[in-house]
């Protein structure tokens, strides 16, 4: 269940939200996001954690246990503790806090091969394999990152501040 009183006023999620079917799901407060204790999500006819996008005009609360979607807000995420995210967590002009919780993000994310030149022929190869470091690239948003693995992070007591 959600609530909010108005379009700009704070949201408020109590209880089971079920998102059924595939699509893309859009929330949009004004004002604040809180996820209170005991929150969960149900995602069902092909509903994607990858889909499910909140924009918060101020700060969001997540309290869990677990949330689902990007949230992306104006100000601070605060994350309570043992809380599993499974999305992103986008702060414009402040922090994101987090204290012993999970971030899932790697199901959103979308891995593809780099064209390398192979040894002494100067041909660009694809495939398992290819690129730098025989690692995967990962195309976000025209933001490309180098890894080795899924990208999956549990992160225990730390404090990140945007640099913007």
């Amino acid at each position: 269940m959600y609530q909010s009183s108005t379009p700009e006023g704070p949201l408020a999620l109590t209880g089971v939200l079920t998102l059924n079917g595939a699509g893309v799901y859009i929330f949009q407060t004004g004002s604040t996001l809180t996820a209170n204790t005991g929150s969960t999500f149900v995602l069902e006819g092909g509903a994607s954690a990858c889909n499910v996008f909140w924009q918060v005009g101020s700060q969001a609360t997540l309290n869990g246990p677990t949330f689902v979607g990007t949230v992306m807000a104006n100000t601070t995420i605060a994350v309570g503790s043992a809380v599993t995210v499974d999305g992103r967590l986008l702060a414009q002009t402040a922090e994101v806090t987090l204290i012993d919780d999970t971030i899932n993000a790697s199901a959103c994310f979308t891995a593809v091969s780099s064209p390398t030149p192979s040894p002494g022929t100067g041909t660009p190869t694809t495939g398992a394999g290819a690129g730098i470091g025989g690692g995967a690239l990962l195309a976000i948003s025209g933001l490309a990152l180098l890894g080795a693995g899924a990208v999956l992070a549990t992160i225990r007591r730390r404090r990140w501040t945007s640099p913007l």
